[in-house]
């Protein structure tokens, strides 16, 4: 991951939530905003909550292969 915003847990918790709020959002060259469990994990997954007054652009690809995204999961 080239960069971005993570709530992750390991464990038994829950991940914390994470909160936009922007004229714009670029996520771009493979930036990731994650709200997710570690594999093994039996908390959930947090919340995103993404407020933008003009627009959301995911483009892009890192130099690792990760490709630009907004992500909240549990595994």
């Amino acid at each position: 991951i080239s960069s971005g915003l993570f709530a992750q847990t390991e464990g038994s918790g829950n991940a914390g939530n994470i909160q936009v709020v922007s004229a714009d959002l670029h996520l771009l060259h493979g930036a990731l905003i994650s709200a997710s469990t570690f594999p093994n994990s039996s908390g959930g997954g947090g919340n995103i909550l993404i407020n933008t007054a003009n627009s959301i652009e995911l483009a892009g690809i890192s130099p690792a292969g990760f490709s630009s995204g907004i992500a909240a999961s549990t595994r």
